[in-house]
């Protein structure tokens, strides 16, 4: 017998669409199973209150609706795939995945931006021959180098991008920008903002058109403040 390995990622929303969708018949929603957005999605939600049971839960009552955690970049694939209804998480995720989705609040959390960083001898990059990019962000990087460089070479990492420019693997770096103490650290400056991002409520596009009470969960969220 072989074992097949699917990729994370899209493949798990696949595989949760081919079994039916999202189990919860109310209205579902994701929040990142880790981190700061994780924090503030379990105080946002009501579901901060902390039980043994509840702190290895992936799945919460949160009286009304219910929450489950996945990892961010998964966030909206599951939406897409009907998993979840909402999903709080980082606009970056968002358009990194390509998925449509409709932003309804902007509650500010982990606000900042996706910037080109690099050292400061690299303001030139617009004119540099053989301009080398690294990123976490291969999506919006790419999006961002067709119309600026579409000439550079671009390839992605896992790791802290910081690193590759420090070391001279890459002359540039397109990655998350808040406080700028780890740029600083390694001698990167930004150079160019590429996208302002924080933690966010979407919903697909239909929501409104569907048949779960999606409005009454998102009054509850952001109350009178839409």
């Amino acid at each position: 017998m072989s074992v097949v390995i699917t990729e994370v990622g899209p493949s798990i929303a696949e595989l949760a669409r081919k079994a039916g969708g999202a189990p919860e018949p109310g209205v579902v929603l994701g929040i990142p199973n880790t981190g700061r957005l994780y924090e503030e999605g379990l105080l946002l939600t009501g579901c901060h209150e902390s039980t043994p049971a509840r702190e290895r839960s992936l799945l919460h009552d949160a009286g009304g609706f219910v929450v489950v955690n996945a990892r961010s970049n998964d966030l909206p694939h599951l939406l897409a795939h009907g998993v979840v209804d909402l999903v709080l998480t980082g606009r970056d995720y968002v358009v990194e995945s390509g998925v449509r989705a409709e932003e309804l609040w902007d509650f500010g959390f982990q606000r900042c931006r996706v910037c080109l960083l690099g050292p400061a001898s690299a303001a030139d990059w617009r004119e540099r021959p053989n301009l080398r990019v690294a990123t976490q962000y291969p999506g919006i990087a790419a999006d961002f180098l067709k119309q600026h460089r579409p000439d550079s070479e671009l390839f992605t990492v896992t790791g802290a991008a910081e690193l590759y420019a420090r070391l001279g693997l890459a002359d540039v770096i397109i990655d998350a920008y808040m406080t700028g103490r780890t740029a600083a650290a390694n001698g990167l400056v930004p150079l160019e903002t590429v996208l302002e991002t924080s933690g966010r409520l979407f919903a697909r596009p239909s929501w409104r058109n569907e048949s779960k009470d999606i409005d009454r969960v998102l009054a509850r969220l952001v109350g009178d403040t839409r």
